[in-house]
């Protein structure tokens, strides 16, 4: 594997880890860097759409008092096309 690659699969790793991080810490200003401003969508058991909505939407839960741990157990990166699997969530 190229070395680009290995740092590609590391950094799209390091993307996937603070996004749960973020998410559950409630740091919504972070958060929502690990989309594409414009085009980032989320698909989740609970949710699919574009990923501002979801960031809405997770963030009233927070406000509200839901805490949803997210745990990062399992990744897959396809770093050709920067689609991102784990723990049963895409998110690109």
């Amino acid at each position: 594997m190229p070395p680009t690659a290995d740092a590609d699969r590391l950094a799209i790793r390091e993307l996937v880890e603070n996004w749960a991080l973020w998410r559950d810490a409630g740091d919504w200003e972070r958060f929502a860097t690990v989309w594409h401003p414009k085009e980032g969508w989320m698909t989740a058991t609970w949710f699919q759409g574009p990923a501002r909505d979801f960031i809405a939407a997770s963030r009233r839960g927070f406000d509200s008092g839901v805490s949803i741990l997210c745990p990062v157990s399992r990744h897959r990166s396809q770093v050709s096309r920067v689609i991102v699997h784990t723990f049963g969530a895409w998110a690109w």
